[in-house]
């Protein structure tokens, strides 16, 4: 229902600026709220570092992982 709101109404500019607005805040505390008033009227989420981070080592792995995979399939070395 929300990713519908976000969609229908056109929502995911504002939604990704608020992503942005939260590193940004992660980078100097080691805690953000990120409110999301537009999606719902109390709808906010709590981040801190460590879920960042987490999830970027995810992310990272999963794109080297690709990288791995492409290199054979474009018969070129990096």
């Amino acid at each position: 229902m929300r990713l519908q709101r976000v969609q229908k109404q056109r929502l995911t500019h504002q939604l990704l600026h608020g992503i942005e607005q939260a590193k940004i805040n992660i980078s100097d505390n080691t805690h953000a709220q990120m409110t999301l008033e537009f999606i719902e009227s109390t709808l906010s989420i709590d981040i801190n570092r460590e879920q960042v981070s987490e999830t970027m080592v995810n992310w990272l792995y999963k794109m080297f992982v690709m990288i791995e995979q492409s290199i054979p399939n474009a018969k070129k070395l990096p």
